[in-house]
């Protein structure tokens, strides 16, 4: 039932959107997915050492679980000074701030790169209480902090390889929880504009909010140019997400247990 389900859902959003007016982006033909590849890569052409994407959420998908449950104000950016040094930082602003239970969202990271693998820490942060003030963001206490510092590792594929393979483990958190399992997510892309992707956790992990080993999530998420006028373009990205381990979420407030997720990501 289920899988009939997502066939359904998933139809209907792709034909949604090819009704729109879509330019495809001319990044089309399985173009290289990497940025950053590192002290042995030199691009045919400078590029600038800032990227950022900005726009509007539907809601917020953290590794197959929707964070919130409200749509929210989105936020990637990038700065790499140098071939092998990368920072970044992800945002999601949920729209009413004052709402009980987890909404808000930040994550920073620092990779080091070497060719097309990067190896870093990210700070992965979430505001799980009515929001009075803004300072436990700078909490880092065990027995209070909203923190989790992980380790990272990231393969980014190019035009031939295509794969990309992401790998995360917590090495500190809030001391009320387990160690937890490490996070592995794989991602094909067919095309430039199309993802696929498979996300799997080890074991039991809060920053996952996943009491038991399992997918986490397994999905498609669609890139794509949206014309409103001969003056006005968005991007659009959306995204059909389902978790296998729905049933072994765990669930603050806030949380969403549903097996079956989509979001539609709007930047202008």
């Amino acid at each position: 039932m289920m899988k009939k389900f997502l066939m359904l859902l998933t139809l209907t959003l792709i034909s949604f959107i090819g009704s729109s007016q879509i330019t495809l982006s001319k990044d089309t033909a399985f173009a290289d997915t990497t940025r950053g590849k590192g002290i042995f890569y030199k691009p045919k052409r400078k590029q600038s050492p800032f990227v950022s994407e900005f726009g509007l959420a539907s809601t917020n998908l953290w590794r197959g679980v929707d964070v919130g449950k409200q749509t929210g104000i989105f936020l990637d950016a990038e700065y790499e000074p140098c071939r092998w040094t990368t920072f970044g930082v992800k945002s999601y602003v949920v729209a009413n701030q004052y709402r009980p239970g987890i909404g808000n969202q930040i994550v920073t990271s620092a990779k080091i790169n070497v060719y097309n693998v990067s190896f870093g820490v990210q700070d992965v942060y979430f505001q799980n209480q009515v929001l009075e003030s803004d300072t436990d963001y700078f909490v880092f206490d065990k027995t209070k902090t909203n923190h989790f510092l992980e380790a990272t590792f990231n393969y980014k594929g190019d035009v031939d390889s295509r794969l990309d393979l992401f790998s995360s483990m917590v090495f500190y958190q809030n001391a009320s929880y387990n160690r937890g399992g490490i996070y592995f997510q794989f991602t094909y892309h067919p095309t430039y504009n199309t993802e696929l992707f498979m996300g799997y956790v080890t074991g039991q992990s809060q920053v996952n909010f996943q009491d038991k080993a399992g997918f986490t999530n397994i999905g498609l998420t669609i890139k794509r140019y949206i014309e409103f006028s001969s003056k006005f373009t968005a991007k659009a990205r959306l995204t059909v997400s389902v978790n296998p381990n729905y049933k072994t979420i765990i669930r603050p407030d806030g949380i969403s247990g549903r097996p079956v997720n989509t979001t539609l990501v709007m930047l202008f």
